[in-house]
């Protein structure tokens, strides 16, 4: 029995011993150990759970830079914009010369509608350095929002001196040169940047400006293959094809865009609305009302999630 209390009072005082020191670990020790789990968990993909760990790193250590780019990637591959300017905020806060934080902190204020910040933001980027040319083109957008024409061209003027083929120079030069009247010439200016960087291809912003330019000149034919390039950038946005489908209602093109909804309706099988939106195209555009309750039938017919159609 003796015994038998000595080992009891043994193994109690081993788990206070062992209490005790986890209690005394440091809050930079307990910060650590959060970012080395979260950026395991990242590594593994599961980054809700990582966002998680990382989150307490930072409330632990506010000045964990590594953490908050952590957060950063997460909240921007899942779209969380305004978490994304949080995490940007405090990665410059902590990093006041990261010239390429600044700029993406800049652009999402502006795409925000916080221009004046995105301004200050630019302009101290500048100050760093004075040779950044996606520095200068970012000024020449927030001028050109802010209604400062003389100062965006300028600005773009500068960009393009330091690189020949920046795209967001080019857009402001072109929107610019739109709003004068010469959409010809506009679309000339992006062509230009469009064959000499293949990069810009991929530019979205770029791509829609083409098209519209494409639109006010009349080059119907452009309009369509940039469209199409944009749905096979973005396969995921549905707004993309959207516009394609619009694009061919307007063109008389019926048998085209019902051709884009029931490809689009075919790969998103478990989205309800895209199927929908091929039934009232069958009834409303197309004016084929047997098809549509064919098509309805024949969703609630093969069962699954069918309520939507009912």
């Amino acid at each position: 029995m003796f015994g038998f209390r000595k080992r009891t009072v043994r193994s109690a005082l081993l788990v206070l011993v062992v209490l005790q020191i986890v209690g005394c670990s440091s809050p930079e020790d307990r910060a650590q150990n959060y970012y080395d789990q979260g950026m395991k968990l990242l590594s593994k993909h599961e980054n809700a759970k990582a966002a998680i760990e990382l989150r307490n790193a930072v409330r632990l250590k506010k000045n964990m830079i590594g953490a908050w780019k952590a957060l950063a990637e997460i909240d921007e591959a899942a779209r969380n914009w305004p978490g994304v300017v949080t995490d940007m905020r405090e990665i410059v806060e902590l990093a006041p010369n990261d010239v390429s934080a600044r700029l993406k902190l800049a652009r999402l204020l502006l795409l925000a509608g916080s221009s004046d910040e995105a301004l200050r933001l630019a302009n101290a980027g500048i100050d760093l350095d004075n040779r950044n040319a996606d520095l200068h083109a970012l000024k020449a957008a927030i001028s050109f929002k802010q209604n400062d024409r003389a100062e965006a061209v300028r600005e773009a003027q500068t960009a393009l001196e330091l690189d020949p083929a920046n795209a967001d120079a080019l857009m402001v030069l072109a929107v610019d040169r739109l709003g004068r009247g010469d959409a010809t010439g506009a679309l000339a200016l992006l062509e230009g940047a469009f064959v000499a960087n293949a990069k810009d291809n991929n530019n979205l912003g770029l791509q829609l400006l083409r098209i519209k330019l494409f639109g006010q000149t009349g080059d119907f034919k452009s309009v369509e293959a940039a469209l199409k390039k944009l749905v096979e950038l973005t396969p995921q946005e549905p707004g993309y094809r959207k516009l394609l489908i619009n694009f061919y209602v307007e063109q008389r093109r019926i048998e085209d865009a019902e051709g884009e909804m029931r490809a689009f309706a075919a790969a998103n099988p478990a989205d309800s609305t895209a199927t929908l939106d091929l039934i009232r195209f069958l009834y409303a555009i197309k004016r084929a009302p047997a098809a549509a309750r064919q098509e309805l039938n024949a969703r609630i017919s093969a069962g699954g999630r069918f309520f939507r159609f009912r």
